[in-house]
């Protein structure tokens, strides 16, 4: 595999899962949590759309803001 792609494949800043985090990765798992701590300020009993959810540890972590439901849909 080319170097530049093996760069993209570990360190692409969307595609994130939490249990697979370098130490610069855990870094970029929390600039991803604080936008979703963000948002759920305003999903309580909300229907919310999670789109290219990845992995949906985003959606998890909205669960905890009680919304009426959350759809997370990811196309890989």
């Amino acid at each position: 595999m080319h170097s530049s792609a093996l760069h993209i494949k570990h360190c692409h800043p969307e595609r994130l899962v939490p249990d697979e985090l370098s130490r610069f990765g855990k870094q970029l798992y929390n600039d991803h949590a604080a936008r979703y701590n963000f948002a759920k300020k305003y999903i309580k009993n909300k229907k919310v759309l999670d789109i290219a959810c990845g992995s949906g540890y985003g959606s998890l972590l909205m669960m905890k803001a009680k919304p009426y439901s959350i759809t997370a849909v990811d196309n890989s």
